[in-house]
């Protein structure tokens, strides 16, 4: 199939601005989803760190971790209290007096709380399944200035709610009905800018015909003002 040149600089011009606006909906979609695990990220630490407060006024009222170790309610009620899922004030005490169980706030949109570990300043596990790695969130726990031990979340594996997924897909959606309307009107506008630029040349093409058939008199018609026309 012989293609003219009008049809060449369109399809050259298609090529370019279809690969131009796909690397622009594709790195506007992975900015989004990289914008969004970083502020998950920076989520859990902020609430890890609430965590880390909370087992730091625990060791200033017990002087030890001694008392959370194989105790995972009051542990539990602990990380609650700190992020403001319950409103008693001393969960421990309420379970060794056989109160009932303190009123919880509905849960943010993070569960964080089995997740959570803590190591000792001796590096001994407290409570939690994690250990010091650098896959895990870490915050330093302290006391009085002096570091008491740390405590560690998993790494966020952003496995979104279904509200925050169907948000995300419907930005992504967007997106591509974007760069499919762009894509389309790159397409209009390539034809019609190849059509443009080489009408003159198929002027001339005429006009040559025309003499090589005793037409003497032909003569172009002006139809661009620029390189081409003159």
């Amino acid at each position: 199939m012989r293609l003219s040149i009008s049809k060449k600089i369109s399809f050259s011009l298609m090529l370019v601005l279809v690969l131009s606006i796909g690397a622009m909906a594709w790195l506007t979609a992975q900015s989004l989803q990289t914008g969004f695990n970083s502020y998950l990220k920076e989520k859990q630490l902020a609430d890890l760190r609430k965590v880390a407060s909370g087992l730091a006024q625990y060791y200033e009222e017990h002087q030890s971790f001694d008392g959370l170790r194989h105790r995972p309610r009051v542990v539990r009620q602990i990380i609650d209290r700190a992020l403001g899922r319950i409103t008693q004030e001393n969960p421990e005490e309420a379970i060794a007096d056989g109160d009932a169980p303190p009123r919880r706030r509905p849960p943010p949109s993070s569960e964080m709380g089995p997740r959570i570990s803590l190591i000792d300043e001796a590096g001994q596990p407290v409570f939690g399944p994690l250990r010091q790695t650098p896959h895990h969130l870490s915050v330093v726990a302290e006391s009085a200035g002096a570091r008491i031990g740390h405590v560690l979340a998993p790494m966020p594996e952003f496995a979104f709610e279904k509200n925050t997924a169907d948000f995300i897909r419907t930005q992504l959606q967007h997106i591509a009905i974007l760069a499919l309307f762009l894509i389309a009107l790159a397409m209009v506008v390539a034809f019609w800018l190849g059509k443009h630029l080489v009408r003159p040349i198929a002027g001339l093409r005429q006009v040559t015909r025309q003499i090589a058939s005793g037409q003497l008199q032909a003569r172009a018609a002006i139809v661009n003002q620029d390189e081409l026309g003159d």
